[in-house]
């Protein structure tokens, strides 16, 4: 019985997701308007602890490799993100002078 419910679990975790497509732009979009933002590097830090919480509570993996590979990855797009947002602020602002 054991057996079956653990590769019942690895099946779960083998099969694709529905939302495959929307984890990138869920963290870049946030991420580029919070380049706008005075306080924006915050964002960075709240992706890197919220987005691995919310995928471990809607059941989608767990164990804490899991947790920390999702945090890295969060935080990098979260960044990558932040600094396009800096950098679009950064050109606009010269060109108004």
């Amino acid at each position: 019985m054991e057996r079956a419910a653990s590769k019942a679990r690895l099946a779960h975790r083998a099969a694709p997701a529905d939302h495959d497509g929307i984890v990138i732009p869920t963290l870049l979009l946030p991420g580029l308007i919070a380049g706008f933002l005075p306080k924006g590097w915050i964002f960075v830090i709240v992706a890197a602890l919220g987005w691995p919480i919310l995928l471990v509570a809607t059941g989608v993996d767990s164990g804490w490799a899991f947790f920390l590979d999702a945090g890295a990855l969060a935080a990098a797009n979260a960044a990558v993100a932040w600094s396009v947002g800096l950098a679009i602020r950064f050109v606009v602002g010269q060109r108004r002078r």
